[in-house]
């Protein structure tokens, strides 16, 4: 089976419009939707609540945590993380059941392009998609998927650093040979609208630069080459043998806390 897991905070409108999409797809082939909530109070809880076959999970807020919390509660053999501002195509959930049932690829990601048909916003989308099919790692905005006996192997997302999908992609391709799908998924050009585009650029590279210092991977092996953490450790960057999402390596849950569903 294949579980969608779909991290939001604040995103009653747009998690509506995506699940006007998956929900039609879900039932054609038996997939569970999870939406991970970090603490809305826009909506966002009752637009998750008045979809049936939708679970709603609460957790604390970070991406990392919340698609971590997805996942360990998740029904599914093959785990896709789905950003709440990005919309799968038509046929999208039909190849990723074939995938499940095949076993193979045990995970890899889809080409993206956004909402918007600036030319400079093109020129992006196709320098995204031309690096995920070089190095194998896929951004949140790109869909990845994964097996669930893989994803507990590495350890799930860090939560405690940003760029979490670049750390997790890393960590993947050093096990398997991901694929990036020949299907393309729509994303909101939101961040670049309120940044502007300059902007929205320069704090995506600030980010990537911080994350690789703080790693002591090479720029260039993110983006031309197999990553080999210079660091401590294999698969956690601090040094510590992998775990499981929640397991010894993972922060402590913040008091007060709760979820919808426990398990």
């Amino acid at each position: 089976m294949v579980s969608l897991i779909i991290p939001v905070l604040q995103e009653g409108s747009r998690l509506e419009a995506c699940l006007d999409v998956l929900s039609p797809q879900a039932r054609q082939v038996g997939a569970e939707i999870l939406v991970v909530d970090g603490g809305s109070d826009d909506g966002t809880r009752e637009v998750a609540r008045s979809n049936e076959g939708v679970r709603l999970l609460l957790s604390p807020v970070g991406r990392g945590t919340q698609l971590n919390r997805g996942g360990r509660a998740a029904q599914g053999s093959l785990l896709v993380f789905v950003a709440a501002d990005t919309l799968l195509p038509s046929g999208a959930l039909r190849l990723l059941d074939e995938i499940d049932r095949r076993g193979n690829p045990r995970a890899g990601g889809f080409r993206q392009r956004f909402d918007s048909a600036r030319p400079f916003l093109r020129l992006i989308s196709w320098l995204h998609n031309l690096r995920a099919s070089i190095t194998g790692v896929f951004y949140g905005d790109q869909t990845p998927f994964v097996r669930r006996d893989l994803f507990l192997e590495t350890g799930g997302f860090r939560e405690d650093l940003p760029m979490e999908d670049v750390d997790f992609g890393t960590r993947l391709r050093r096990r398997v040979r991901t694929r990036q799908l020949a299907l393309t998924v729509e994303t909101s050009s939101r961040r670049f609208d309120r940044h502007g585009d300059l902007r929205a650029v320069a704090e995506a590279a600030r980010l990537l630069f911080w994350w690789t210092f703080f790693r002591r991977i090479r720029p260039s092996r993110i983006f031309f080459g197999p990553a080999e953490c210079r660091g401590p450790g294999r698969d956690l960057p601090n040094g510590n043998a992998t775990q499981p999402p929640g397991g010894a390596s993972s922060p402590a849950r913040k008091p007060g806390t709760r979820g919808v569903d426990r398990s």
